[in-house]
């Protein structure tokens, strides 16, 4: 009878209570209680029974639980609970469709949370950000008190959604000194610059990382995207159309799709100048692949 609840609970059911075709992966009580039909106590029972459940006989639970207190040791006691999905994932491997690989992930997380939490001991706690769309799980040990580098990671990621607010976009170096201002708890190691970007937008509500590490807004206009990313895209020859969405979402994986030609052709000739060229096989000029280039002077 939990079974509906649980799949809700843990990520792996329907439309969250966010926003249209927003999913919450990381539900809160309220939100399970709302879609289950749930009074307090009726929540309360569902997860009682769950941990129960998980504790004595799902032994494979209680490994989680000391694989991810070992992650953050490791990670100097601070981790997005996505991380730590996608570490699980890495060391255990799946067996699941890809498509569905992160979302069971994130369900053995949010189980491994969840028993934890009521462990007299308790190891980390965890919370959840940006309405439930991201969540932080923070080391709670002699040296370190999980409730600051959880605020911390809060404190990043509020900052993340302002700097992506900004027009035009922060350099990375401009993100890293804001984002250094930020006071570091005592006992946390000085994150490197990948790591603390990477923290402060897995905290935040709207904003995504580069792997230039500068913030940008998740889904992003396509405009302001090939505009951002046209250093990869100008001065390099023919590129097919495969080569240009390739290009631009790794630069920003979060950012809206491009859209299909023609519509593509058009954007890229008013934001870049660069113009659509069939095949062409001889004569004088001819580009060889078909593709966008910048047309000659």
């Amino acid at each position: 009878a939990d079974g509906p609840a649980l799949t809700y609970l843990l990520g792996l059911d329907g439309q969250g209570i966010l926003g249209e075709g927003e999913r919450t992966v990381w539900p809160a009580a309220r939100e399970v209680m709302a879609a289950m039909g749930l009074d307090r106590e009726g929540y309360d029972g569902l997860l009682d029974r769950a941990r129960a459940r998980w504790t004595k006989s799902v032994p494979g639970i209680t490994a989680v639980r000391n694989e991810l207190a070992t992650l953050l040791e490791r990670s100097g006691g601070v981790l997005p609970a996505d991380d730590l999905a996608e570490a699980l994932l890495a060391r255990r491997g799946s067996t699941a469709p890809a498509a569905e690989r992160l979302a069971r992930a994130r369900a053995v997380v949010r189980a491994a949370l969840e028993t934890e939490q009521v462990r007299a001991n308790h190891r980390f706690i965890w919370r959840r950000l940006g309405g439930g769309t991201t969540a932080v799980v923070a080391l709670r040990n002699e040296e370190l008190v999980a409730e600051e580098l959880a605020d911390y990671a809060a404190s990043l990621g509020l900052i993340a959604d302002r700097l992506v607010d900004a027009d035009p976009l922060p350099t990375p170096a401009a993100v890293l000194e804001r984002l250094r201002e930020v006071p570091v708890p005592v006992g946390l190691p000085a994150l490197a610059d990948a790591r603390l970007v990477r923290l402060a937008a897995a905290s935040s509500t709207r904003a995504a990382a580069s792997s230039r590490l500068e913030l940008y807004p998740r889904g992003m206009a396509p405009d302001r995207a090939l505009r951002l990313a046209r250093s990869a895209l100008l001065g390099t020859g023919t590129l097919t159309e495969d080569e240009v969405r390739e290009r631009v979402r790794s630069r920003f994986p979060l950012a809206a799709g491009l859209p299909p030609r023609p519509q593509l052709d058009l954007l890229l000739e008013q934001v870049l100048g660069l113009e659509w060229h069939e095949e062409r096989a001889d004569g004088p000029g001819a580009p060889g692949v078909a593709g966008y280039r910048v047309p000659p002077v």
